[in-house]
């Protein structure tokens, strides 16, 4: 009890080495509530302020202050199990305070196998996997192969793994004598989400646009239109050649009347002509206007008060 004593003295003022960059400043803040609560010698009570430092900032002195605590409360498995982890990590620590803890971690076990206790290998499948055994606490989780020392009495396994189901064992430790648990977890199934249901309502038809007119009786209309202009033209000058000749002054009365009524004729025929053209004109500038004009749209979508319509179209 006093080489316990004098390690745990020791073990609460050895500088550690930073195992990463987690939170220093928090690990102290609960190293100090650990030495208060070690002082008033509730040391289960420290322990776990110790743990919980060192999951803070992973330490390796603060890991053994943990194995210290459980060992100056009489725990004994789990004082092993943290000495342990001390000597395997510890080696940048004081080497007098390194055998300081060996000497007590010889003491622990030849305690451990004197008593009522026995040593359980438990190599959890897939490797990686955690388990955390009742006699322990919830924050004792412990990942990967591990011997551990459990008192006699009915104990409970848990293990768990990412991606796994979880295993549950439960067995007795009735004699010292080696033991060997290796829990199998199974992979989990993977959830398939089936599609969602097709939708029973068919799709809304897109609306009906009309076709665009086409532009053959445009230009149908634009070349009657244009060879009449030119007839109306051609008749307009063959009246005022007619009507050109009927003053020449040789001519005599007979051949007069007739250049007259010639010029006449051409004349009444072209306004006709000009007069159909201008009809041409205007028939053809309407179905050339409904040829290139985009078609009108009508879109009907409901509403809470009824139906929406909606008509597009240029102009």
């Amino acid at each position: 009890m006093r080489l316990a004593s004098a390690l745990f003295a020791v073990a609460l003022v050895t500088p550690g080495v930073a195992q990463g960059e987690p939170d220093p400043g928090q690990a102290d803040a609960l190293a100090a509530e650990a030495q208060a609560l070690a002082a008033g010698g509730d040391f289960l009570g420290a322990a776990g302020k110790y743990r919980d430092a060192h999951a803070a900032d992973p330490r390796p002195d603060l890991l053994c202050n943990v194995g210290v605590a459980f060992h100056k409360a009489r725990d004994l498995p789990r004082a092993q199990l943290y000495l342990g982890q001390c000597l395997t990590r510890g080696g940048s620590l004081d080497p007098g305070f390194l055998a300081s803890v060996r000497a007590v971690f010889a003491a622990v076990e030849d305690q451990l196998r004197a008593g009522e206790f026995a040593p359980v290998d438990v190599t959890p499948e897939p490797a990686g996997a955690a388990f955390t055994v009742d006699a322990f606490g919830v924050g004792d989780a412990l990942v990967g192969a591990r011997l551990v020392w459990l008192p006699f009495g009915h104990h409970a396994l848990h293990v768990t793994a990412d991606g796994y189901l979880p295993f549950d064992i439960e067995f007795d430790v009735a004699t010292r004598d080696r033991r060997a648990l290796r829990p199998r977890l199974l992979r989990a199934p993977v959830e398939i989400v089936p599609p969602p249901p097709p939708d029973p309502t068919p799709p809304a038809a897109p609306p009906r646009r009309p076709a665009r007119p086409s532009a053959r009786p445009a230009w149908i209309a634009s070349g009657a239109t244009l060879a009449v202009g030119v007839a109306a033209g051609v008749l307009y000058l063959r009246a005022r050649s007619w009507a050109d000749d009927a003053g020449a002054p040789e001519l005599q009365p007979d051949q007069y009347r007739d250049r007259v009524d010639l010029a006449r004729a051409y004349q009444h025929a072209s306004w006709v002509a000009a007069g159909l053209a201008g009809v041409g004109a205007v028939a053809s500038g309407y179905l050339w206007r409904r040829a290139l004009r985009a078609p009108a749209t009508v879109d009907v979508a409901p509403t809470a008060g009824g139906v929406a319509l909606s008509v597009a179209t240029t102009f």
